[in-house]
């Protein structure tokens, strides 16, 4: 998307059936959650997408005008511009583990020559 326009399309598409969608913005060269925040957007009274910051109502206009321009550097690599992410609401089991952040598991495989499949967390 390169306008004000589409994000806010899109975005209402998203709110046709729910009330609030919660939207991550990541910076696009970022890594270990340096940057990042959440935004709630919601239909306005007016039926217009408006993003609630600190209980204010804003257009999607000022919200996209207000993001920061600075590129973020990680790892010697600058790139302008966001990846914005859906919120995940994990299952309150997991949540047990650590409720202030998204707990996961991760699985490393390894396809070997054979074209076998092998974990490599059970070596």
């Amino acid at each position: 998307m390169t306008t004000a326009q589409q994000f806010a399309a899109e975005l209402q598409a998203l709110l046709k059936h729910t009330n609030q969608i919660d939207l991550f913005f990541k910076p696009r060269s970022g890594g270990r959650g340096q940057g990042i925040f959440c935004v709630t957007f919601i239909k306005s009274p007016t039926g217009e997408v408006a993003a609630l910051i600190d209980d204010n109502l804003q257009s999607v206009e000022v919200f996209l005008k207000n993001l920061p321009e600075t590129p973020h550097s990680y790892l010697g690599e600058t790139n302008d511009g966001w990846v914005i992410q859906g919120k995940v609401n994990q299952h309150p089991e997991l949540a047990r583990l650590n409720p202030s952040s998204l707990n996961t598991i991760r699985l490393n495989t390894y396809v070997t020559p054979q074209k076998r499949i092998a974990s490599m967390n059970n070596r």
